[in-house]
């Protein structure tokens, strides 16, 4: 395996251990669709409407119940700018449904992309602040580096797999409460299916509190469709 990937494994691995030391966990399904749309040659929006499904959840080593509950629905409007050969400058808003409450977060975001001789490296930076009812306003700023590599040839094309890891590092900041660190990490198998369509499925990690007690599992089966229009 590839230095950089065996890097990624072992990071996402990492997040596994120590699991007897943390207290709750969650599980679940997040589906996902995104429509993606060029507006000439530099600017693009994406589109994406994502929902969070539990179905167990509870102390960590409990024998917890299947309990499904629907948890929030996320609309997401993002447009870009290209500002480079791979690098994009973007903008959104994200309008949240949460327990019978309307959440509105605003997005700004960089990203880039280093294409390598047998894959890529994708990297994100975003800040994003968040407005909800009878709460101060949160502030998050996250770092993301993901790694596609194909399963045949230098790039997925029609009826190809590829396979995706994403490592992410999350802090967030509150009035009135402590600073939060998070990690993510997610392997994903992907399929283009054509040139304006692909799917992704794959375990969506999350580590929150990583250095605070308690600390919160969650575990997510991730199934997104991409759309290009």
């Amino acid at each position: 395996m590839n230095t950089r990937l065996s890097i990624f494994v072992l990071l996402g691995l990492l997040c596994f251990s120590g699991l007897s030391a943390q207290n709750t966990f969650q599980t679940g399904a997040l589906p996902g669709i995104n429509f993606n749309k060029d507006l000439g040659e530099i600017y693009s929006l994406n589109f994406k409407i994502e929902s969070r499904e539990q179905f167990w959840g509870g102390e960590v080593g409990s024998d917890a119940p299947f309990n499904h509950q629907h948890l929030l629905t996320d609309f997401t409007l993002i447009g870009s700018r290209q500002v480079g050969l791979s690098e994009k400058v973007n903008f959104g808003y994200m309008f949240r449904l949460e327990e019978g409450e309307t959440i509105h977060r605003t997005i700004q975001q960089f990203s880039f992309i280093s294409r390598l001789r047998t894959f890529s490296l994708g990297h994100r930076l975003v800040t994003d602040q968040t407005f909800e009812p009878e709460e101060s306003t949160a502030f998050r700023l996250r770092y993301r580096v993901s790694a596609e590599l194909p399963l045949d040839g230098d790039k997925a094309d029609s009826g190809e797999f590829y396979v995706k890891l994403n490592n992410e590092l999350l802090q967030s900041w509150q009035d009135g409460s402590k600073p939060l660190l998070e990690y993510r990490f997610g392997p994903f198998l992907g399929y283009s299916v054509d040139q304006t369509h692909k799917l992704e499925v794959g375990l969506d990690y999350r580590n929150r509190s990583i250095l605070i007690e308690p600390t919160r599992h969650s575990y997510w089966l991730s199934i997104n469709w991409f759309f290009k229009l």
